[in-house]
């Protein structure tokens, strides 16, 4: 599965992921991993997808945020 057309894959500086992306119209985040499969996660808030990817190491704010809401 991709990212559907609009969502922005921006490139992240991680171990755990490769890219991050946001769709604001379905609250969707949509993580690249360095398989380059990509997976969504629904009901991530744009507050939730901006703290990820300001986060001083995504893989931890991911396991320990999002991994358990999913």
């Amino acid at each position: 599965m991709t990212p559907p057309a609009g969502v922005t894959m921006e490139p992240v500086t991680s171990a755990a992921m490769k890219a991050v992306g946001h769709d604001p119209k379905t609250n969707t985040l949509w993580v690249q991993f360095p398989s380059g499969k990509h997976y969504s996660y629904p009901d991530v808030s744009a507050g939730e997808h901006q703290a990820l990817i300001s986060a001083p190491s995504l893989g931890k704010h991911f396991n320990r945020v999002l991994a358990r809401k999913h």
